[in-house]
């Protein structure tokens, strides 16, 4: 039996795109941390409440998704509810089972949850990441408009700057950033790998497979919420992605200024 996933059809325009991500973090108040996110596949925004100690309550709205057996995992979060406040972003999948979560929304709680902790109102993360061209390619991630990290890849390995030569964006660079980084930097470098990983699927034209099965073009079985098996059998692949190439501006407008959700 051949169990490999059949190749998605390529996006023609690949080479001339540009990936983009943006992660909002506000505290509306001393209790209460807000996330926002917002990429060409996913949108979404959850409000965090805690008691300065531990998470007392998480809400999640989902506004686009790419498969349909995603929709659950905004309730599925809830699991964060009695969790300690860390500043650190690899405390949290140490409680919790990162699989049994989207990985978005787990990554987007877990940044409401260290930035709780900071003596920082607001932060927002953008991620600029143009496609691929023989091999080479340039990652950026923004902080409040500041460019903190600016990498050249090639094949996946960053080259440039020095600092990170020869590390991997693809496998082993949030322990080999753990080791070597400080918090702070750590979660800008976990912020823009995911990024990067996300960015591949500009490379596919995934038009032909909407309303189809998930299994035909959605992550291997049993890494993330929707993925699980008793839920990929029924899952399809929704319309929703948005290419934000050229109108980064048109981003994360489903929200107020605070990162609540705009009533319809």
């Amino acid at each position: 039996m051949n169990d490999k996933k059949p190749e998605s059809p390529l996006n023609a325009n690949y080479g001339n795109g540009v990936f983009r991500r943006k992660i909002q973090l506000k505290k509306i108040s001393e209790t209460v941390t807000t996330a926002v996110l917002e990429d060409f596949y996913h949108a979404f925004c959850l409000q965090l409440s805690h008691d300065k100690n531990q998470v007392i309550s998480i809400e999640a709205h989902w506004y686009r998704r790419p498969f349909s057996a995603c929709g659950g995992a905004a309730q599925a979060i809830e699991a964060v509810k009695g969790l300690s406040l860390s500043e650190n972003l690899l405390d949290l999948p140490s409680h919790l089972d990162p699989r049994q979560q989207c990985t978005h929304i787990f990554d987007a709680a877990n940044l409401a949850i260290t930035h709780s902790c900071r003596d920082e109102q607001f932060r927002l993360y953008e991620l600029e990441i143009p496609d691929m061209v023989e091999g080479q390619q340039n990652a950026r991630l923004f902080q409040n408009g500041d460019c903190i990290i600016n990498w050249n890849l090639e094949e996946g390995t960053i080259v440039a700057p020095e600092k990170f030569q020869g590390v991997s964006s693809r496998k082993g660079l949030t322990s080999w950033a753990a080791r070597n980084l400080p918090p702070a930097q750590l979660e800008a470098v976990i912020v823009l790998q995911r990024g990067i990983f996300l960015s591949t699927g500009n490379a596919k034209d995934f038009t032909s497979l909407i309303g189809k099965a998930q299994s035909l073009s959605g992550p291997s079985n049993q890494v993330c919420y929707a993925s699980q098996l008793k839920r990929i059998e029924q899952s399809v692949r929704l319309g929703a992605a948005k290419d934000y190439s050229n109108n980064a501006e048109a981003m994360l407008k489903f929200v107020d200024e605070d990162g609540l959700p705009v009533e319809s």
